[in-house]
């Protein structure tokens, strides 16, 4: 069994901080995360203030072009690009969140 500690940061990655929803309805949270994706991984990698990012994020979801990333048949990542912005995200489920919610965005930045 996992200690303590470690069942809190499980618990803690998959902590939803804020819910979109793309254009046709997809549903894309923005999990508190690791630094691998969502919110650590954006604020290591491209830091924005909140209200910006989360602005840009929804803008983005709502009226940016949509593509499929090419690769594994298995995961596919989605990439919503915006005027200035860019939110790549996956519609895949991951058991560990315990929620069933898809995994969600996995990085955001401006261009």
């Amino acid at each position: 069994m996992a200690s303590p500690a470690a069942q809190k940061s499980a618990v803690g990655k998959w902590h939803i901080r804020n819910s979109f929803f793309g254009k046709n309805g997809e549903d894309v949270p923005l999990r508190q995360g690791d630094l691998k994706f969502g919110y650590k991984h954006i604020q290591d990698k491209h830091p924005e203030d909140d209200t910006a990012l989360l602005g840009w994020i929804d803008d983005t979801l709502e009226d940016g072009k949509y593509e499929e990333d090419e690769g594994s048949t298995v995961v596919r990542n989605r990439t919503a690009t915006g005027k200035m912005f860019r939110v790549v995200f996956t519609e895949r489920e991951d058991e560990a969140s315990k929620d069933g919610r898809p995994v969600g965005i996995i990085t955001a930045f401006l261009e």
